[in-house]
């Protein structure tokens, strides 16, 4: 991973290890794309087999007329102007958006540990009724992380629910 500068454009892959069912002991494994653009100062976090089929450019899904006709079944876009997150569904064959205010009442630590070529830092929060665990490069000035995580002073590189039941893990990083 090369050391990126906070208005680059950012292409990260992660991994989403997760229970079906929380009484179940099985995982299963899902990847996702997060799309940062700093310039706009937004992000898109979608499925990795929707990023692969997408021939819409991703700025346009807002647009209702653009994005009725894109089965991206799920997505989220942060607005770090607005501090919101709109999470677009395709249920029915019917786009939802479903605006959210963006977690912010993270307590960071300072336990640090390394995660393969990165340092990182500890984070806390309670959202949606879990305890999460962030771990976020410091170096990595881009405020961004999977689902609707931001707002660190660093890229998450891992975000886990202190039940074990997520698991994001960054798998892939680079700029464009």
């Amino acid at each position: 991973f090369s050391v990126l500068k906070s208005q680059e454009n950012l292409v990260a892959n992660y991994t989403l290890r997760f229970k079906s069912d929380s009484t179940d002991t099985k995982y299963t494994y899902k990847n996702f794309v997060l799309l940062h653009y700093p310039q706009s100062k937004e992000s898109f976090f979608l499925s990795r087999e929707k990023f692969q089929i997408a021939s819409i450019k991703l700025k346009q899904l807002p647009n209702q007329e653009t994005s009725k006709n894109f089965d991206f079944g799920y997505m989220v876009k942060k607005d770090f102007n607005k501090n919101y997150i709109f999470r677009y569904e395709k249920l029915l064959n019917k786009l939802f958006t479903i605006n959210v205010k963006a977690p912010s009442n993270w307590n960071i630590q300072k336990e640090t540990k390394k995660i393969g070529a990165f340092n990182v830092q500890k984070a806390c929060l309670d959202y949606k009724g879990r305890s999460w665990i962030a771990w976020f490069a410091p170096d990595i000035p881009i405020f961004d992380g999977p689902y609707v995580f931001s707002g660190l002073p660093g890229l998450v590189i891992e975000i886990m629910d202190t039940k074990y039941n997520y698991l994001f893990t960054l798998s892939s990083l680079k700029s464009t």
